[in-house]
């Protein structure tokens, strides 16, 4: 809570009071494009993420009623498609202010059979859940692994490819379709890069990035190359030096950006 101005955290074993240093001043605390950034985005070193959340209701079987005590006609079992536990998966959060860490939560494919042992139905329904992993740490991820990572992004694990005028390709690393769940991406993919999304959420407000959100997170990826400090005076207004950027060719980023023309600007 905060006392007389100052932050402190009071300490439950006897009472005493603590004062919390805040760091409000420090380049990368104040950086403009970040304030949006939640503590977590930048110092959780992992988040638990359990994909393909398999439910399996059958009919033909038994199962203990805990309230009961009795076997009751029935059963359900659950199974998992893969466990990951590392890089998290970056979108906007409930309420549609902060940029926070998302896991599934939960990828549900149902199958439920008949008293014949037969599929009587099924249906799927995935969803991405923000939340806090307490994996908290010091240390914070490097520019690139916000601005580069397509799985951080919210685009799954894969390669992302920049095609043509404006145009952004990912490559997955996993072949969806061949995994017989009946989807063309995978499990990790959270939105398309035109901002399509490809699963939901479990919180109001909460969502994935979208298109205008991942091409201002790309464009700072262009320039992470030589200017690769918090401190440095494009990142004070970086609108407007994406802009001078494409307005002067004879800016010394064109020679270094020589043979390959990067995407123009969308705006």
């Amino acid at each position: 809570r905060e006392i007389s101005g100052k932050v402190v955290l009071i300490r439950k074993l006897d009472g005493d009071t603590l004062v919390v240093p805040r760091m409000k001043q420090k380049a990368y605390h104040t950086f403009p494009s970040h304030r949006r950034l939640s503590c977590q985005a930048c110092h959780s070193a992992w988040t638990p993420q359990c994909y393909g959340c398999h439910e399996i209701y059958q009919k033909t079987e038994t199962q203990l009623d805990k309230l009961s005590g009795k076997e009751t006609p029935g059963a359900w079992s659950e199974r998992r498609s893969f466990l990951r536990f590392e890089r998290p998966i970056l979108g906007i959060g409930p309420g549609g202010k902060r940029v926070e860490l998302f896991a599934p939560g939960c990828q549900v494919f149902l199958t439920a059979f008949n008293k014949k042992a037969a599929v009587e139905t099924t249906f799927t329904a995935l969803a991405m859940g923000a939340f806090d992993p307490h994996t908290t740490r010091k240390t914070v991820p490097t520019c690139e692994y916000c601005h580069s990572l397509p799985k951080v992004m919210g685009l799954g694990e894969a390669r992302m490819q920049f095609s043509g005028k404006d145009s952004i390709s990912v490559a997955y690393l996993y072949d969806a379709p061949r995994s017989g769940l009946g989807r063309p991406y995978p499990l990790t993919a959270f939105v398309l890069p035109n901002g399509q999304p490809l699963q939901t959420t479990n919180r109001k407000g909460a969502r994935p990035f979208s298109a205008q959100e991942l091409d201002h997170i790309l464009r700072a990826n262009l320039c992470l190359p030589c200017h690769d400090t918090y401190q440095d005076a494009i990142y004070r207004d970086f609108a407007k030096s994406w802009q001078r950027f494409w307005a002067s060719k004879r800016l010394p980023c064109w020679q270094a950006l020589q043979p390959s023309r990067p995407a123009s600007p969308s705006f």
